[in-house]
This record gives structure tokens, sequence and C-alpha cells, in this order.
């Protein structure tokens, strides 16, 4: 063999194991993508689900204690419901759709915008069942109108924004497993 044939065999061995290593890393690479994918996919589907519940259960609740809505009642939401999302937020470009990472966001913020209303009628609840009390013909038109006003608002809440937040969620669940 001479020393050009040696050196080209070489030179094809080394180009072939460099080409060969480069194709590995970059199938790691998406394989390692394809499971991130997987695993955000699987956690926001899980933490959905549980949100759905946490909704439902709570109008349920209202139902029970207000069946015609009119009665003023809180639906304790309590805690930090949204770490998955939180801690992915900056990772949905994995779920390679910018289209559901939209609706993901989307649904969130409407989800976090329903639960943080809950929260502050849960928190002036009091109040304003006691300004309630204190309503009569001597009592100022305008408290009387503001009260009164955060009763509807709450009502709309009860009435509206909960279950179209549960359709939200629904929808979104439902991407979620079709993207699997």
């Amino acid at each position: 063999m001479s020393l050009e044939n040696f050196a080209y065999t070489v030179f094809t061995s080394v180009m072939v194991f460099i080409i060969g290593q480069l194709i590995k890393q970059e199938m790691d690479n998406r394989n390692n993508s394809s499971r991130k994918r997987k695993s955000i996919i699987s956690s926001l589907i899980a933490e959905t689900e549980c949100l759905l519940q946490l909704i439902q259960n709570r109008l349920d609740s209202a139902k029970d204690i207000a069946p015609d809505s009119k009665a003023f009642i809180t639906l304790p939401i309590n805690g930090d419901y949204f770490r998955v999302f939180d801690s992915v937020a900056a990772d949905l470009s994995a779920l390679n759709s910018n289209i559901l990472a939209a609706q993901t966001i989307q649904t969130y913020m409407e989800v976090k915008g329903l639960f943080d209303d809950v929260k502050w009628f849960t928190v002036n609840a009091f109040e304003l069942k006691k300004d309630l009390l204190l309503i009569n013909k001597e009592t100022s038109p305008q408290l009387n109108k503001y009260i009164q006003n955060q009763i509807i608002y709450f009502d709309e809440i009860v009435k509206e924004r909960a279950p179209k937040a549960c359709r939200s969620l629904e929808e979104l669940i439902q991407n979620l497993k079709n993207a699997k």
C-alpha cells in the first residue's frame, strides 16, 4: 500500500468517524428534545386536568350553597396552582407549535385572572357581607350600588368566566394530548 493510499484511507476513516459522531450527537439532541417535549406536555396535561377539576369542584360547591347565585358566596382558592406552567413557560417553544404554545399561555392567563378575582372576593367577602347587612333605606346609594355591582360581578364569574375557563382548559387538554 502506498503512502498516498494509506493517507487517503486514514483521512477517510477519520472523516467517517467525525461525521458519524456528528450524526450521533444530532440524533441524541433530537431524542433529548423529543423527551423534553413529551415531558412538558405530560406535565401540562396533569396540571391542567387538576385545575379543571378544582374549578369544577368549586362551581359544584357554589351551586349547592346558592343554586340561584343570588347569595354572596366565596370559592376559596388558596395556594399556587401554576407551578408546572411557571417552570416550563420559558420552554414552551419545545412544543414545536406556536399555536399550541399561544393557546397554553392564553388559557393559563385566563385561569390565573379568574383565580386572582376569586382570591380578591374571598379576601373581601367578609367586608362585603358586612356592608350588605348595613344596607337599608338610609344607606348611601353609592355604597349600595357598589356592593350590588360587586355581587353582579361575582355572579358573572360564577356563571360565565369559570365555565368558560373550564371549556378553555378542556380544549387545551385535548390539544396537548393530540400533540403527544
